[in-house]
């Protein structure tokens, strides 16, 4: 089975269910592990102004970034997932001093990037191409994405920023 460096902590899977990359408990970055083996294949530390490691992460739904919530501070590191080791390719300024969870809609347009759970903190809605803040919703984590045209329902997302690319 796999086993990540201390305690596992949220994670995100790829649309294919062969790649996990999650937070872990005692480590301010991330790791990355094949599924298939079981084993880690890469442990990235998150540089600059993080103070703690994050409690949040997700895949872009194309899987070309995973954006990761910084445990102690307010921003969000994005990470470059088609170079490996991944680099750091971006950092997003959020109005939560510590962001707690990170999703994105269906087709990946926007990011959601909930306070922490129980502080009545928005969640704030940003622009995945320019990384801009565009808006915020009432807090939650707790996202539920239904696309719905006049047929019924079309699409359905979950809280969890997961892959979605199942083509390798």
């Amino acid at each position: 089975g796999y086993c990540g460096g201390g305690v596992l902590a949220p994670f995100s899977v790829n649309g294919r269910g062969t790649l996990m990359v999650n937070d872990v408990v005692g480590f301010t970055g991330f790791q990355i592990a094949d599924l298939t083996t079981g084993h880690v294949i890469a442990s990235v530390p998150i540089t600059g102004r993080s103070a703690s490691p994050g409690h949040g992460i997700a895949f872009t739904p194309d899987e070309r970034q995973v954006w990761v919530n910084d445990g102690g501070s307010p921003y969000v590191h994005v990470f470059d997932m088609t170079a490996m080791p991944p680099r750091q390719s971006a950092l997003v300024r959020v109005t939560n001093s510590s962001p707690h969870w990170v999703t994105f809609d269906i087709g990946g347009r926007f990011a959601y990037v909930s306070g922490r759970k129980g502080a009545g903190e928005p969640t704030d809605v940003i622009d995945v191409r320019t990384y801009q803040r565009v808006g915020d919703l009432s807090a939650s984590e707790d996202l539920l994405e239904v696309d719905i045209d006049a047929t019924g329902v079309v699409a359905v997302g979950n809280q969890f920023g997961v892959g979605r690319q199942t083509s390798p």
